[in-house]
């Protein structure tokens, strides 16, 4: 295992942490509150505290590095 691949798979590992926290959480307030026609000041809460750690799960997500993990790049029309 490359430098890199070992990278990829920290980096993959961290986000996923995060954004599992996030569905888990979603699911354990009974999903998003913003379905809710009647907002309260838990919703907020709730909704924060499930964005945030989404934030940062796709933050670590984007850092990964797509060659190391072995995946080729085919550009399509290249031309314009």
């Amino acid at each position: 295992m490359t430098l890199a691949r070992f990278k990829w798979e920290v980096l993959d590992w961290i986000g996923y942490v995060f954004c599992e926290f996030t569905f888990r959480w979603f699911d354990y307030t009974d999903d998003a509150p913003w379905l809710e026609e009647d907002w309260r000041w838990y919703h907020h809460a709730q909704y924060f505290i499930g964005n945030v750690p989404y934030r940062i799960g796709c933050f670590f997500y984007g850092l990964q590095d797509d060659e190391a993990a072995g995946v080729e790049v085919e550009v399509i029309n290249e031309g314009r």
